[in-house]
């Protein structure tokens, strides 16, 4: 929960930054593929800020109450053999994180399980 809340809130503040007659669009994917859950989240967004070592910068004005959501995902992932990778292209931007199915996380009972 605290990744997809996390990135899902962030999506949601990226395409606050689209203008007036912009297309407001978040995408999510979520899917078991080759022994890996792969959660994916694509939004719409004015921000041409650069992604610098899969990081990014705030664009709040109170830059000590943000920000940290990002990190509390890079954690949640390290803590169970994930990781993630960000992407800013043609207005869009992408958050992609890969969790190995065989991790403790996936095997708790709040995941569902893909069918075999």
């Amino acid at each position: 929960i605290s990744i997809l809340g996390n990135i899902l809130d962030n999506a949601i503040e990226g395409t606050a930054s689209c203008g007036a007659g912009t297309k407001k669009l978040i995408m999510v994917k979520l899917f078991h593929s080759g022994g890996q859950y792969i959660i994916s989240v694509r939004n719409t967004t004015a921000n041409t800020e650069p992604i610098l070592h899969n990081r990014v910068k705030t664009t709040k004005t109170e830059k000590e109450a943000h920000g940290l959501g990002l990190p509390i995902v890079k954690r949640t992932l390290a803590k169970y053999g994930g990781d993630y990778e960000l992407e800013r292209t043609d207005g869009w931007f992408q958050f992609t994180a890969i969790v190995p199915a065989d991790t403790p996380m996936a095997r708790t009972p709040e995941y569902v399980q893909p069918r075999q």
